[in-house]
């Protein structure tokens, strides 16, 4: 084993995995849109939590990546609406020029625990939207079985609140490896704070995540 897997390895925190995984949310950048074909094509089509995507990207591009993504999938990819609450199977994308929270839903009418909430806002590491708005909403919800995902990209952005989720709600943290990133630049800022759990490549993030959802660890 070599010295960087080894530097690697001795910051990996030991967490205990979440028994039934709620949602995932993701916070991604540049190489973001390829990186994400690859993610959805691999996910089980009978997923049984939301996902939910920060990426970096100007307003008016996501309907169309949500098209894109769509391709690769049977699972619903769409582009997230204000006031949205998350369904089991289904994918949602930040649009681009707003930040996303996500918050507890209060409309009893409405399945499900948590909705979308999309507010305007100053860029946050000259980014919006910001993957560290979404993971601190995410910490403020306090619920143990939600995992964070940070994947390729430029910046630190997404550590911060990936640190806030780990210590603060015991969230279970997973970063995408430095060979198959385009930039690791994101994912290192999130291994820096020591509350990565696991590092994995891109090509195995889909069966990890699958297993994981289904409670196998």
């Amino acid at each position: 084993m070599n010295s960087s897997v080894v530097d690697l390895e001795a910051k990996i925190l030991k967490r205990e995995i979440p028994a039934a995984v709620e949602m995932l949310v993701i916070g991604v950048s540049t190489g973001g849109p390829e990186a994400l074909s690859v993610l959805v094509k691999g996910l089980d089509p009978n997923l049984t939590c939301p996902i939910v995507i920060v990426l970096h990207v100007k307003e008016g591009f996501t309907k169309q990546l949500a098209q894109q993504l769509q391709r690769h999938t049977s699972l619903k990819v769409c582009e997230a609406q204000h006031d949205d609450v998350p369904m089991p199977g289904e994918i949602y994308l930040c649009p681009g020029g707003i930040h996303m929270y996500l918050k507890m839903n209060t409309n009893l009418s409405r399945p499900g625990r948590y909705k979308i909430v999309l507010r305007d806002g100053p860029n946050v590491h000259s980014c919006r939207p910001s993957v560290d708005v979404l993971f601190n909403s995410v910490a403020d919800l306090n619920n143990h079985n939600i995992v964070g995902l940070i994947m390729t990209g430029m910046g630190n952005d997404g550590a911060e609140g990936a640190y806030r989720m780990a210590t603060e709600a015991r969230n279970y943290i997973i970063i995408q490896d430095e060979k198959s990133s385009v930039v690791w630049g994101m994912p290192k800022a999130t291994w820096e704070k020591g509350v990565v759990s696991e590092i994995v490549s891109l090509e195995r993030l889909a069966m990890r995540i699958n297993k994981l959802v289904k409670g196998k660890g």
